[in-house]
């Protein structure tokens, strides 16, 4: 019976030695390292443990333990490998015995044979026989296997109300159950158990990365709990979140936390989110409600069982033997395993040794393993699972797919630019915008900020008066304040019209709109809003007038000049003021005044444009409400 020396064994088969040498610890085998030898059946033994459907290539199996075979294409570094030495040393060691050998040239055998001499070892060049993986084409997989399918949970809601606690005393819960089930926060996702049924949780940074995920194209949450404090009620971010989900077309169940607090009124929280369609069922409405003490762990035990019976209603399939197909939740680089992964199945199984394609690129599942660390041979629909062997690490809400290895040559490069395109080119132009809308929902999605709840109530009143025939308006998300990088998340992931009434995108947003290019429209007086919103009904958008955004600067200092009045102080922090230009005086996000600039100065001289960076004195037309900290924005019209 051949030996198999364990480095070989790693190198040829895309498996990590450590995880080699573990494996054979938990067998008993008695090994010092990677340059030590086992037999060929302990080699088939940890072939079918850690990469089952691979067999033992011809190629590590040495017939005489003495000798070390090498593949045909065999480097110098390879060689450093099998010896244990380093690199360098033993470039040096052979220049000094006369022999010049380039460190990335494949060697041939009269190269092997005077590295024999020198080292006095037995090497063999032989031809490497690596199995591929045996599974089916994607294009022949044509046979289903349909089953149930574990819910996937994302937890969301209002900041401080409690959904990092409900997490945890979830986790204390099922542990004091006796069901620890793969809880941990190191994967971002985690599995729990009640009884024989599993609920998965997804633990994101809240619903801007999700609604990124679902820009993607990355739907994988089945089921979302709105966590809404019950001594405080509805906030904005849990609308905003609410908002979120609704976009998403994923169903709502509202944990009414907190209620062990004085001043807790449940029946207060319900009232507020009917007025948002979430109407309890206990009162005819849909909506289930749980009220719980994440702190006490009250009602816990009542919420996952009511998780589970939700889960039975919605009937949640997947096709288990289809194409292993899942979402990246989160993504890390490790300094021994390289990329790392959160995955989520959406259906299919992947086994280690599976070829994959995620983000263009191709790659073979070296490992999977569960939220505890514990190694897994193949990862199940809606079971979170962290994979290594990928090529880069890939952004949260990529799509990973099993596919075969030929297959992935011939059509990655042409799949993943056609996604990209397609990702790109959602809604570039209103125009655009407007075509793709009049033809495929017969409504334009509109995401509503406002510089007051007033104006608000009554921009949002007005839109739903609008006329229509064909096209509907439609206001998916409102809310008062600044444009934020979450508004423009929702509006590209819902090809919806960002509608801002004397608000400004704030500078994180602006820059999401020019990278996702969605459409904003911006006004500040209700009736052209209004006109503005019929125009897009009808498509028209003949008297669109098309602003560019010429620079900015921040107010440093004010200063009262006699009978001038006030001068801004000003730094330009972005492009250039221009003395021709129209200037909006911007204040939290707010829109307080658009006027024109009355004079520009620079060391008491007037001058015609000041670069970024240069400070200078700004006296703006009929507007004196000015003070430090305040923004001014700087733009030219131009009549389209």
């Amino acid at each position: 019976m051949g030996k198999v020396r364990i480095y070989q064994l790693a190198k040829e088969c895309n498996l990590d030695v450590k995880e080699i040498l573990k494996v054979l610890s938990g067998l008993g085998a008695n090994v010092s390292g990677s340059l030590s030898s086992i037999d060929e059946d302990t080699a088939h033994i940890v072939i079918e443990l850690l990469s089952p459907k691979i067999e033992v290539p011809s190629s590590v199996i040495n017939e005489e333990p003495n000798i070390i075979n090498l593949p045909n294409s065999a480097t110098l570094k390879d060689i450093a490998i099998a010896v244990n030495k380093n690199l360098t040393e033993l470039m040096t060691d052979f220049l000094k015995k006369g022999l010049a050998i380039n460190a990335g040239k494949a060697l041939n055998q009269v190269d092997i044979k005077k590295i024999s001499e020198l080292l006095n070892i037995r090497f063999a060049l032989v031809q490497p026989e690596v199995t591929i993986p045996t599974k089916p084409k994607a294009q022949e997989r044509q046979e289903k296997q349909i089953i149930s399918k574990i819910p996937v949970v994302t937890v969301m809601g209002h900041v401080d109300h409690g959904k990092t606690t409900l997490l945890d005393a979830i986790r204390h819960t099922a542990v004091a159950n006796g069901e620890i089930g793969g809880i941990t926060q190191r994967i971002g996702a985690y599995e729990v158990k009640i009884g024989d049924r599993s609920i998965t949780f997804i633990d994101t940074p809240g619903h801007e990365a999700f609604t990124a995920m679902r820009a993607r194209g990355a739907k994988i949450t089945d089921l979302v709990l709105l966590v809404v404090a019950a001594d405080e009620g509805a906030q904005p971010q849990t609308i905003e979140a609410l908002n979120h989900a609704k976009a998403a077309n994923v169903p709502v169940m509202v944990v009414v936390n907190k209620i062990d607090k004085p001043g807790a009124d449940p029946q207060k929280v319900r009232q507020e989110l009917s007025k948002h369609d979430l109407m309890p069922d206990t009162w005819g409405g849909k909506t289930v409600y749980v009220d719980v003490s994440a702190k006490t762990g009250q009602n816990i035990n009542e919420l996952l069982d009511m998780i589970v019976t939700f889960s039975d209603i919605l009937e949640l399939k997947t096709d288990f033997k289809g194409i292993p197909t899942g979402v990246i939740i989160e993504s890390r680089l490790d300094k021994g395993k390289g990329p790392l992964a959160t995955l989520i199945l959406r259906e299919g199984v992947l086994v280690v040794g599976d070829y994959v394609h995620v983000e263009g690129k191709v790659a073979k599942i070296r490992s999977l393993t569960d939220s505890l660390g514990r190694p897994l041979k193949e990862a199940y629909p809606s079971k979170p699972v962290e994979v290594s062997g990928l090529e880069d690490v890939p952004t949260a809400g990529a799509i990973l797919s099993g596919i075969d290895i030929k297959e992935a040559k011939e059509t990655i490069d042409s799949r993943e630019k056609s996604f990209i395109t397609s990702a790109l080119n959602t809604a570039h132009t209103l125009s655009e915008f407007l075509r793709k809308k009049d033809f495929e929902s017969k409504t334009i999605d509109l995401v509503v900020k406002a510089d007051t709840h007033g104006s608000l109530e009554a921009l949002v009143q007005s839109i739903a008066k609008v006329p229509y025939t064909e096209v509907k308006p439609v206001v998916i998300h409102k809310d008062v304040g600044a444009i934020t990088g979450s508004d423009v998340n929702l509006a590209y992931a819902s090809k919806a019209l960002i509608f801002g009434f004397n608000v400004r995108p704030d500078t994180p947003a602006q820059h999401l709109i020019e990278e996702l290019k969605v459409p904003v429209r911006i006004h500040r007086i209700i009736y052209e809003a209004i006109d503005d919103i019929e125009e897009l009904l009808k498509g028209a958008l003949t008297k669109e007038e098309k602003e560019e955004i010429v620079g900015k600067a921040r107010i440093k200092a004010t200063f009262k000049v006699p009978k001038i009045g006030i001068v801004a102080g000003c730094v330009v922090i972005s492009g250039k003021v221009l003395r021709n230009s129209q200037a909006r005086i911007i204040r939290d996000g707010i829109v307080l005044r658009e006027t024109k600039i009355a004079s520009l100065k620079r060391f008491k001289e007037d001058i015609k444009e000041v670069p970024e960076g240069m400070e200078c004195g700004i006296r703006l037309e009929g507007y004196q409400e000015i003070r430090e900290g305040d923004e001014i924005e700087f733009f030219v019209k131009q009549s389209g």
